[in-house]
């Protein structure tokens, strides 16, 4: 068994790079930047999963090369959006999937079994990281899970050594050595330790599985500590230089709950909301790849204690199995820490910003 795929802008044909969208806009002041955000898609032919393996229905399957981590795999189940990009947190950032890193939403060089037994299924993944990779050092992944009835329930354990965080795009260079910023886009390294626990339920709203509807809750939290690291520093992913300007003294912690539903209707309508919310505490962090200073919220605001909401409805209309169209709502709010970088905060350590969209569009799938 093998599988190979890649993500394109579907507007210019282009590969998915996020690192080019932050190199880009490094020389623009704050306020006058296009939308940028680092990620594990920074260009490369196959920049989601790419990978072989063999499978037993006895023994379970094996798989080697790029590949979703456990957490991002179980969030695609259990998020009420299906990790949509324009109205879930889980699905335009991979901030949960990789731990507290999105570049480590995706493993390279990596190993991962999947053993199912009955109503029990088990996952297990490694990798020994790479100089050119979302993580430099080792990372280990297991998950646990099972499903009764209409009941589906998953825990998941990750621990990643070295994880690669391209930092904001004003926090770059302004002068340039050719494409990138002279000393590469700026970055630090994390240790990441993240347990997560989600679960849903459905009911089907029918006299037999094949004519019923299906309404299905959903609920997941999960736990996010970001802790200092010192490995051998490489480029990012897609062959990004980087500069390790900070490193990490106190931990950052995060906690992220959400719930939502899903009402999917025989006749081809499909309703669903989802609501999102993180904390982050205040941390600190020391000058240089190995400072020890301690420079927490009142000298550098990024740091502060902060939390984001966000709330977002959706409704879809799939004509057939290859063509649906949707549209929907999204609204988002960040305060304090979690603000640093938005027009009208200060720095980060007072102040909120909200926003909402209107997104509509269709989907064609073969």
């Amino acid at each position: 068994m093998a599988r190979v795929e890649t993500g394109i802008n579907p507007l210019s044909g282009q590969l998915t790079d996020a690192c080019a969208s932050i190199a880009q806009n490094a020389h623009n002041p704050q306020g006058s930047q296009t939308a940028n955000a680092d990620s594990s898609r920074c260009g490369q032919f196959f920049n989601a999963q790419a990978y072989g393996g063999i499978s037993n229905k006895d023994l379970g399957t094996l798989t080697i090369g790029r590949q979703n981590s456990i957490q991002l795999d179980a969030t695609a189940v259990y998020d009420p959006q299906a990790v949509s990009y324009a109205f879930s947190f889980l699905g335009y950032s991979g901030f949960d999937g990789g731990s507290g890193s999105t570049q480590t939403a995706r493993w390279d060089n990596s190993f991962k079994y999947a053993y199912q037994s009955g109503p029990i299924h088990l996952n297990l993944m490694y990798s020994g990281g790479a100089q050119d990779a979302g993580l430099f050092g080792k990372a280990f992944g297991a998950g646990i899970g099972g499903t009764f009835a209409g009941l589906s329930v998953d825990a998941t354990y990750q621990n990643i050594k070295g994880a690669v965080n391209l930092r904001a795009s004003f926090d770059d260079a302004a002068t340039y050595t050719g494409a990138y910023p002279n000393n590469g886009l700026a970055a630090y390294e994390s240790d990441d330790t993240s347990w997560n626990i989600m679960g849903k339920y459905t009911f089907e709203l029918g006299d037999t599985p094949a004519t019923a509807d299906k309404f299905t809750i959903y609920a997941g939290y999960s736990h996010l500590t970001k802790a200092n690291a010192n490995y051998p520093v490489g480029d990012a992913q897609g062959a990004y230089p980087i500069d390790v300007g900070i490193n990490i003294n106190d931990s950052a912690v995060y906690n992220f709950e959400w719930v939502g539903a899903r009402y999917a209707l025989t006749t081809g309508w499909t309703v669903s909301a989802g609501l999102y919310y993180i904390t982050q505490n205040s941390w600190t962090i020391g000058l240089g790849p190995t400072g020890t200073q301690g420079v927490g919220c009142a000298a550098a605001g990024l740091l502060c204690s902060g939390n984001f909401k966000e709330g977002s409805v959706v409704l879809d209309y799939a004509f057939n199995k290859h063509y649906d169209i949707y549209g929907g709502v999204n609204y988002s709010e960040v305060e304090d820490g979690l603000a640093n970088g938005f027009v009208g905060t200060t720095v980060g350590t007072s102040g909120s910003e909200n926003q909402t969209t209107v997104m509509f569009g269709f989907r064609v799938r073969f």
